[in-house]
């Protein structure tokens, strides 16, 4: 199997050729950039409203880049201080990462 991708980046190109010599690698490089690396939480229905709530907890509060507290908070804070406040794991701080956890 060739990976091919349509990559302007060099670096990006002399990673898909590295891996183009090992298939393992391969299909898990494939894996990871299609689906990320999913790990499985039970949500409660409870669990659910509880991250809805420490969400909620948070609105009129002031939007900043890297905000995670009370006195300001971006998007992808509030997820993480919603989803790490409820439950006993450790949950990306950065966007890119989230989408890599898995659903």
């Amino acid at each position: 199997m060739i990976l091919s991708l349509a990559l302007s980046n060099t670096d990006e190109r002399k990673l898909i050729d590295k891996l183009n010599d090992d298939e393992v690698l391969i299909d898990k490089f494939i894996d990871f950039s299609t689906d990320g690396y999913e790990r499985k939480i039970n949500l409660s229905k409870n669990k659910m409203e509880s991250v809805i709530d420490t969400a909620m907890s948070y609105l009129g509060t002031p939007n900043k880049v890297g905000g995670t507290s009370k006195d300001s908070i971006d998007a992808s804070g509030l997820v993480y201080v919603s989803i790490n406040k409820n439950f006993d794991i450790k949950f990306p701080r950065i966007a890119q990462d989230m989408a890599r956890y898995g659903n």
